[in-house]
């Protein structure tokens, strides 16, 4: 079996690829995986085991000279597109919310596709549920509930370990490290802290004074090594650390091929980074991580996919905000301030307690009973409104995309019993959100059995046929009326766009077999809201 895997986005993003990857692999063990990526980013891939070839396109064909050179970006995507053409791949998977993915895949040919895909005709096609809840959840930041890792690897409709989350370096790169630490004389017995002051946004970035702060005061402790990491992206800032004279501080920026820096976090007892691709580096290395999200960075949806990593998130409402946001505070960062790092980072490093400032949400990642990356309070705490009306949604989503609702009862019970080790509960009330539901099901009722009317109507006479098309443009109502009324409470929206998405997979020439499927989506509906409503009265 051959399958290719489309993601042409940054480095964070192609390394979150690793689940589905390896969840491929899992459930065809004797599959060919082939990866295409943007040529400055698929380096990476040599690092991701089960790969079998790396087809790249070039970014300064495509991107840097396209407006100059227009043909020569145009054989360039003709000729890899007929490459991959060549290969008749069996399935096409892309996991990504991208035009330019989605416009590939409708021109590489392939016995199946999963993901995003444009048709023929130019409308998008959304042929996965997991990427119709991805793209349900685009309008707001704060309402996603899973990990890139995981929605990938439901987008090909596999699973994975996260044990099987891992990156490994090669002979030559563990050499070179080896050496380095040696010429370094790097003491083996310290614990190494390795920082990375960089992002891909400067919305995502924590200050350079304030990382600078905790690196002075944590290279006090001589029983510690302090490494900075960064590519050439953070050259720019290497001078602004040259006046630490500590000598066991070790300013590496600019220093590693991807390989070696592979090699060289692996080697970390503790890794302080903002949202970025050496934070996922981290991840697949197994090493404890102390992440800031700061600005439109969602911990759920981009955290690192680990279960020894810390997140330090401000304690505001308006966190996380939209990439397009243009604030005028930016107090997610300032919140999070340098004596909080570094009172952190001696906790995780000598195991001693920390008071926590209640300016900072602290959270520490573990496995849920969906065996998905969950955040929950570093200590034991009161959860908030907000937290529980997500918490419930969040459990029904795994309903959802993991199809057991005939389990709702146990896997609630599980869950809650989960979440009780980290929160405590107390009684719950959001009567304007109650009679929504019961507003939305009385209305959904009725869609239902409009729908099912029509699979009782015999399609072989002209007054039959009127009689559906009537039945057809009162259940469009009533579907008008229903997103209507879910507009007005953003935290169900999300079900009613991912109903959309969804709806838009359904592909049977027979209109009875179109109906009854179309049935099922809307029972599901309700199956939702019904267990919303149970859980918040």
């Amino acid at each position: 079996m051959r399958i290719l895997v489309i993601n042409l986005t940054r480095l964070g993003d192609i390394i979150q690829s690793i689940g589905l990857i390896k969840g491929l692999k899992n459930r065809y063990p004797e599959c060919e995986i082939d990866f295409l990526a943007m040529s400055s980013f698929s380096a990476i891939l040599k690092n991701i085991p089960d790969i079998h070839e790396i087809v790249c396109l070039e970014d300064h064909l495509l991107i840097d000279q396209i407006k100059d050179d227009l043909w020569s970006g145009f054989l360039e995507l003709t000729s890899k597109i007929q490459y991959l053409n060549n290969k008749f791949y069996d399935l096409v998977i892309n996991p990504v919310i991208s035009l330019q993915s989605s416009y590939l895949c409708n021109l590489i040919q392939a016995k199946d596709k999963r993901g995003m895909i444009q048709t023929p005709e130019g409308e998008q096609s959304v042929k996965s549920n997991w990427s119709a809840y991805l793209l349900a959840n685009q309008h707001t930041l704060g309402d996603h509930a899973f990990n890139l890792v995981n929605i990938f690897a439901g987008v090909g409709d596999c699973e994975f370990k996260i044990d099987d989350y891992f990156l490994q370096s090669g002979t030559s790169a563990n050499a070179f490290i080896k050496t380095l630490f040696e010429n370094e004389q790097i003491d083996s017995s310290k614990k190494l802290i390795g920082f990375h002051v960089g992002a891909s946004q400067s919305n995502k970035s924590w200050s350079v004074d304030s990382f600078k702060k905790v690196i002075i005061e944590l290279c006090l402790n001589s029983s510690y090594e302090v490494i900075l990491f960064g590519g050439y992206k953070e050259s720019d800032v290497k001078s602004q650390f040259d006046n630490i004279r500590s000598t066991n501080f070790h300013n590496w920026i600019g220093k590693f091929k991807l390989d070696e820096l592979i090699s060289a976090v692996s080697k970390m007892n503790l890794f302080i980074t903002n949202d970025t691709g050496p934070m996922h580096i981290a991840a697949c290395t197994k090493v404890p991580i102390i992440n800031l999200s700061l600005g439109p960075v969602s911990m759920w949806e981009t955290g690192p996919y680990s279960d020894q990593a810390i997140v330090l998130q401000a304690n505001i409402d308006c966190h996380p905000c939209s990439f397009s946001y243009n604030c005028p505070h930016w107090n997610c960062h300032s919140q999070i301030t340098p004596e909080a790092v570094i009172q952190l980072s001696n906790m995780i490093l000598t195991q001693t307690a920390i008071h926590e400032d209640p300016q900072i949400l602290y959270w520490k990642s573990v496995i849920d009973p969906f065996l998905f990356i969950h955040w929950v309070p570093l200590n034991k705490r009161q959860i908030t409104d907000k937290e529980y009306l997500f918490e419930v949604k969040r459990c029904i989503w795994g309903l959802t995309l993991k199809n057991l609702f005939s389990k709702a009862d146990v896997v609630f019970k599980d869950y809650f019993s989960f979440l009780n080790s980290y929160f405590v509960f107390s009684t719950y009330s959001y009567p304007d959100l109650s009679s929504l539901c019961d507003k939305l099901l009385a209305l959904n009722e009725q869609l239902i059995n409009q729908l099912l009317f029509i699979t009782t109507i015999s399609q072989n006479s002209k007054n039959n046929l009127d009689k559906i098309k009537t039945i057809w443009s009162n259940v469009k109502e009533l579907k008008n009326t229903m997103y209507l009324e879910a507009q007005h409470y953003s935290v169900i929206y999300d079900w009613f766009l991912y109903l959309t998405f969804a709806e838009s997979q359904l592909e049977n020439e027979d209109l009875s077999e179109l109906t009854r499927q179309t049935v099922i989506l809307y029972k599901q509906l309700s199956a939702q809201l019904r267990l919303l409503q149970i859980h918040i009265q």
